[in-house]
């Protein structure tokens, strides 16, 4: 009985990562079938940046276009909604650029532990910390607030 139950939950736990996989896929594609307004905000926002790359995702039922570009040494990923509103940037920080209380987070928790790469997200008002920090030969993906709270921290399966 606990065996067929347990085969129920990774059954349903496999479809739903499908789901959500097929709900977040993102499709490259090119310039031209990027809306005007879109490359339009993202011009006035970045006329120094080069373009690596377009990719048009569905999120939330809304079709989004995300550019990713780099800008001297940051790289920066920025999500619009159709009529070139920002929805999320985020962009690379150099280590020495990450906040006082980020860091100290990562020191308390993982005090052993390097930080190996940083982002900062931006949603809005809200701002996050993506790192990864490598210790005790593992790399943790860690998310944290600006004032050093950790919303959350896994272990990375792959590079």
């Amino acid at each position: 009985m606990i065996n067929r139950f347990k085969v129920h939950q990774i059954m349903f736990f496999t479809f739903a990562v499908l789901i959500v996989s097929a709900l977040v896929q993102a499709e490259v594609i090119k310039k031209e079938a990027v809306p005007p307004a879109v490359i339009a905000s993202f011009e006035k926002s970045y006329p120094a940046a080069t373009i690596k790359s377009y990719e048009r995702e569905e999120r939330g039922g809304e079709t989004c276009y995300e550019i990713e570009s780099i800008e001297g040494t940051i790289e920066r990923d920025i999500i619009y909604n159709a009529g070139g509103g920002v929805l999320e940037i985020e962009e690379s920080l150099a280590i020495n650029q990450i906040p006082e209380r980020v860091r100290k987070s990562v020191e308390k928790n993982h005090s052993q532990g390097k930080i190996v790469s940083a982002e900062k997200v931006t949603q809005g008002a809200t701002i996050t910390y993506e790192l990864i920090v490598q210790s005790a030969g593992k790399k943790i993906e860690m998310e944290i607030d600006p004032d050093g709270g950790i919303i959350s921290s896994k272990t990375k399966e792959h590079d």
